[in-house]
């Protein structure tokens, strides 16, 4: 039985404990649905009556080839065009790139329209600007397609300091993975500085939330939250069954 590999980092702070990077490795976000050029989305209506339906909704399952669409699509329409509530996730590749996943709730189900993730990428993943796929799922599935889209896993979750200090050296970080942290950062918050970082939101529709979070490589998930101080944030560890509560709780908002 081979040995279990250590956190190299946590172990130079004296604690020996496993590196669950190498234990359990990245999931790259394995989109469902179908797949179709944003464009025609909006062309989804109920009364879908076109002189020539495009090939692709009719290659989705989405509409007929004489115009109207099928069951599905009719489904479909309802929830993307008149939902209840919506909710939204955006994230922003290291190379500058932006991806994103909606999901539109309705009487208990959901369309989840979703591009590649840079948080979750399958290898060679370049491009995240390509036609979105589009699924209807159950709403209680929502918070599991949300956790793959972040790639949301197990992580050491550090203490840092200081907790709090002005946006300037966030933005700066986000603008260039060699700007400096605060001069007065411990350990822990120079080695959360250290990874690569994707930042990500999350907005709902059904209330207030709107939630700024980094996705760093070794240290988990960190939410960014405004200081008492105008100007300054309050960095974060995000414990990944923190996070996972927050969707489940995003996500029952939308169906009540």
């Amino acid at each position: 039985m081979s040995e279990v590999p250590l956190d190299a980092y946590l172990l130079g702070v004296d604690e020996p404990v496993e590196d669950l990077v190498e234990i359990l490795p990245e999931q790259p976000f394995a989109p469902s649905g179908v797949q179709v050029p944003v464009e025609l989305l909006d062309q989804l209506s109920p009364m879908l009556r076109l002189r020539r339906t495009p090939p692709a909704l009719v290659e989705a399952g989405l509409a007929q080839r004489h115009g109207g669409l099928t069951p599905i699509g009719q489904h479909l329409s309802r929830l993307h065009r008149d939902p209840d509530h919506r909710l939204r996730v955006d994230a922003t590749a290291p190379d500058g790139q932006t991806g994103h996943l909606e999901a539109s709730f309705r009487e208990g189900y959901a369309a989840v329209l979703a591009t590649p993730s840079p948080l979750a990428p399958a290898p060679g993943q370049q491009r995240y600007d390509v036609d979105p796929f589009i699924d209807v799922v159950d709403a209680a599935q929502v918070p599991g397609v949300l956790a793959a889209w972040i790639g949301l896993r197990p992580a050491w979750s550090l203490a840092t300091e200081p907790a709090t200090f002005p946006r300037r050296y966030l933005d700066a970080r986000l603008r260039s993975p060699s700007a400096p942290p605060p001069p007065e950062a411990d350990a822990h918050l120079r080695h959360v500085w250290d990874q690569t970082w994707t930042p990500w939101t999350l907005r709902v529709t059904a209330g207030p939330t709107v939630r700024e979070m980094l996705r760093t490589t070794r240290t988990g998930m960190v939410e960014v939250r405004p200081a008492e101080t105008p100007g300054d944030i309050h960095l974060g560890a995000a414990h990944s069954s923190m996070v996972w509560g927050e969707l489940i709780r995003c996500a029952l908002a939308c169906t009540v």
